[in-house]
């Protein structure tokens, strides 16, 4: 069971970082039957199949939700490295004198 939490944590994890809300809509209603099937299988009560399914939902829902914060510092630094290369040459350009008519301004 250790290792199917931290297979759901990492698909998870890789879903918040590649896909949006409808592929993890996906996931988890196809998580559901999966772990629904799986508590069945191996005889649990109502109450144990609730908290397998319980459990689950929640490990795969958290690592989507830090995979969402990953890819969103990841893409504000990318963001800032682009404003930081581009103001050296925006600022060139502007410096330089402009050529064309001009208006006695």
């Amino acid at each position: 069971m250790e290792y199917a939490a931290i297979a759901l944590a990492v698909s998870g994890l890789i879903t918040g970082i590649i896909f949006r809300l409808r592929v993890l809509l996906t996931f988890v209603a196809l998580l559901f039957l999966v772990s629904v099937a799986v508590a069945v299988d191996s005889g649990f009560g109502f109450l144990k199949t609730l908290l397998t399914v319980l459990v689950a939902q929640t490990i795969l829902q958290t690592s989507y939700f830090v995979g969402l914060v990953v890819a969103a510092i990841f893409s504000s630094a990318g963001h800032q490295q682009r404003i930081r290369s581009d103001y050296g040459a925006v600022r060139a350009r502007s410096a330089a004198p402009r050529r064309g008519t001009s208006h006695g301004f």
